[in-house]
């Protein structure tokens, strides 16, 4: 009853001070985290904090007992601390340190829904553990929660692949602990590989991404675990209609160590609900893949030591996979598939308090990825013919990071880097002799330092300067990569933003469709040569403007991409003598709105964006510039939710135009040509999601917990066209076919969890 009251008089007296705050609770701390404390603020007040990591960690809280409301607290963790809490709006505070000033109104919280915040530097915050619901989605998944933002979808309408600003998926970097991950979706993008209830905070870079961050030229997802050591122990269990899953946090040493698990696990092997059989519909369309056996996992380990005050190692563990094994038979032939796809992942970290102000994190990180794919033909004499994949890597990462605090409220961040990447990919096929269709076995070390500085000067200013610096062994090349980011405050109410970032790539992805053959998992990566495949460098300015008053936020967009160094692997598509790379580049020009309203229990917002993508391959149409096959012209995303007490409600409808599609003419002889690349589109997109949580005591007076959940993806089971294959013309009488791919139908989707 304390809740409600204490919700409405946030809602209906925003001008109350703190003076008139009138819920009082009984409360003391000894020798708490910050963390917990702030944890158990938010759940008594019902109110929200904002902050960094670095402002928070390491602080411990003292308080006698005694009854206190919230300005009580926040006046006596401020006397006992050197933190500063200040009002954004009734429900919001910003933490920072007394010696850092803050810029009023240039924090967006709540953007989208609770949980998610957009930070200074221009990246945006994610909550798992608070996030509020989004439609379509039931359970807080990272991957799928970044399609709600401006500037984000997924063309081929899955959780993993995500265009970011018109850039490929390739081109997103996807960081858990500090481990770059190269596998993060089972069955084939469909379902993310990153259990959302393990996660405790994520960072989402898609403009002036700090120079710490290393690779990839569209996004940086940083995915972090929590740090912080429990002091009992808690166990989640949950399923849906995909998998079912456990969590464990287990204390070891009080207030010195725990240890952290999870594990996932697909039961399609048991019972297939009517949602997997629709995802898997999905994914194997137009293969040969009908009486599949398919399964996927993933698990986690985290143990968490704390030293002293000032030291504490981390380690982290983290595991994937993805099976397939696949049997069908008609009169003459027999197929097999077999799949294997696994990414594993450790990493260590020493994070060291050398003082208040100047802190050092050092660590290494291992990620492993390998693919293995084979396609068996029998015939009825029983003599084999197989097409076989292999995609190995291995990426090693060692670092040291060192943050200082300057006195007039900057930060300084600065480190050095060493990676080494080694990347195996093979193609073959064998009827009566192996014939190598596609090979690759490259190795590059990096070695890179870095530098980046934010500066306060003024109230109305925020600025960020950073530079790294990446020399590549093997090519005995540098590469200079800078970035900046300036905010202005106009006025009370209207800030704009200008941001501007050179980034480098050296591992992509090729599609490896080769001879026309349905056979799934074709994007392999492949190691820059820096000659036939070369260092991808793409060039991004951006200028944004917002406004933020009376629960109103607006915010609009502009953005300019200049990328060189994509390839592209005609095989024969264009000309059936011509198999080979083509090096190019491409130009991105983009803009986007976004318009979101809070009337407490009801938010709603609206998502427009326009893009114009532009290719151009050495050698193919004569050099001319063509419409890309990642442009969406239009993209709009509207939704509305609501929420009271433990029930959240949410429904959105998305359009958007056609994806490029290249139309196949024939001349009077009936022979096949393409006269114009991708000069034509496929039929508008639109769906719309629904989505409902509910979160409930088992007992009033018990600490177990419980949540029910229901979703519908395309509620109205519209039939999209999302994709467009031509194969054939690999030879001179081969003719041109195509397979049209159609995106998921209705789908629903339950979820239920309890919390021990």
């Amino acid at each position: 009853m304390k809740k409600i009251i204490l919700i409405t008089l946030f809602l209906f007296f925003k001008n109350f001070l703190y003076s008139q705050e009138k819920n009082t609770f009984n409360i003391s701390y000894k020798d708490i985290p910050l963390k917990v404390v702030i944890d158990d603020i938010e759940y008594r007040f019902q109110v929200d904090f904002i902050y960094t990591k670095d402002v928070i960690n390491g602080i411990k809280i003292n308080l006698p007992p005694k009854k206190r409301n919230l300005q009580i607290v926040l006046n006596d963790i401020t006397k006992n601390s050197n933190l500063k809490f200040t009002r954004i709006d009734n429900t919001h505070f910003y933490i920072s340190r007394t010696n850092i000033v803050l810029i009023q109104n240039d924090i967006v919280s709540n953007f989208l829904t609770k949980g998610i915040h957009q930070n200074l530097d221009g990246s945006y915050a994610i909550n798992p553990n608070k996030i509020g619901i989004l439609p379509g989605l039931i359970e807080p998944d990272v991957l799928e929660s970044l399609q709600q933002f401006p500037n984000v979808l997924s063309i081929n309408e899955t959780a993993t692949e995500i265009n970011v600003r018109g850039g490929r998926t390739d081109q997103n970097n996807v960081i858990w602990d500090d481990i770059n991950m190269y596998l993060t979706g089972h069955l084939f993008g469909m379902v993310s590989a990153f259990n959302p209830y393990v996660v405790q905070n994520v960072n989402f870079y898609d403009k002036a991404t700090n120079a710490k961050y290393d690779e990839k030229i569209s996004s940086i997802t940083d995915i972090k675990t929590n740090d912080n050591i429990t002091d009992k122990t808690k166990l989640q269990l949950g399923v849906s209609a995909i998998s079912t899953d456990a969590i464990l946090n287990l204390p070891l040493i009080s207030k010195k160590m725990d240890l952290q698990l999870s594990f996932r696990h697909s039961y399609e092997h048991l019972f297939e609900t009517p949602t997997f059989k629709k995802y898997e519909n999905k994914a194997f369309q137009n293969t040969t893949i009908k009486n599949e056996d398919f399964n996927f996992n993933d698990y986690n380990a985290k143990l968490n030591f704390k030293i002293n005050k000032n030291n504490s190692i981390h380690f982290s563990y983290i595991h994937m996979d993805n099976d397939l094994k696949n049997e069908r038979r008609n009169p003459t032939n027999t197929y097999k598939d077999v799949l294997d796809m696994e990414n594993t992942g450790y990493s260590s970290k020493w994070l060291k308090s050398w003082s208040d102000s100047f802190k050092q994190n050092t660590g290494f990180s291992i990620s492993k990825y390998n693919l293995y794919y084979n396609l068996e033909t029998i015939n009825s004499s029983n003599s084999s013919s197989f097409l076989e994949k292999t995609n190995n890597i291995k990426d090693l990462k060692i670092y040291t990071n060192f943050n200082i605090n300057l006195k007039k409220g900057g930060i300084l961040n600065f480190g050095y880097q060493f990676k080494k990447q080694d990347v195996n990919l093979k193609v073959e096929s064998f009827k009566s002799i192996t014939y190598i269709l596609d090979k690759n076995n490259a190795s590059i070390k990096t070695h890179s330092l870095y530098s980046g500085a934010t500066f306060q000067k003024t109230l109305n200013y925020f600025i960020y300067i950073g530079l790294r610096a990446n020399y590549y062994d093997e090519f005995n090349k540098t590469k200079f990569i800078p970035r900046f980011m300036i905010n202005k405050n106009l006025n009370q109410f209207f800030k704009i933003q200008l941001t501007g970032e050179i980034k480098n790539q050296i591992i992509s992805q090729v599609d490896e469709n080769l001879l026309g053959n349905y056979s799934i998992n074709n994007k392999l990566w492949r190691l820059s040569d820096d000659n036939t495949f070369p260092i991808l460098e793409s060039k991004h300015i951006s200028t944004e403007f917002a406004y933020e008053k009376d629960k109103w936020t607006i915010e609009t967009s502009v953005y300019y991409k200049d990328i060189n160094g994509i390839t592209s692997l005609s095989l024969g598509y264009l000309n059936p003598n011509d198999n080979s790379f083509h090096s190019g580049k491409e130009i991105i020009k983009g803009a986007s709105i976004h318009i979101d309203r809070d009337f407490g229990k009801i938010k709603t917002w609206i998502n427009y964006s326009f893009s114009d993508i532009k290719n151009r391959f050495d050698g193919i149409l004569n050099n001319t510039y063509f419409t890309a096959d990642t442009q969406i012209k239009h993209a709009f995303n509207s939704a509305i939710s609501y929420k009271n007490k433990g029930l959240q409600i949410a429904l959105n409808w998305k359009y958007r135009t056609g994806k490029p599609v290249t139309v196949i003419s024939y001349d009077s002889n009936n022979n096949a040509y393409i006269d114009k690349i991708n000069s034509e589109t496929l039929p508008d997109f639109h769906r719309m999601d629904f989505s409902c949580t509910y979160k409930f005591l088992f007992k009033k007076k018990g600490n177990t917990k419980g949540q029910l959940g229901f979703s519908i993806r395309n509620v109205y089971n519209n039939k999209n066209i999302i994709a467009r294959v031509y194969t054939g013309n690999n030879s001179i009488n081969d003719p041109f076919t195509y397979s049209d791919y159609e995106s998921i139908g209705f789908t629903p989707n339950f979820m239920f969890r309890v919390y021990f």
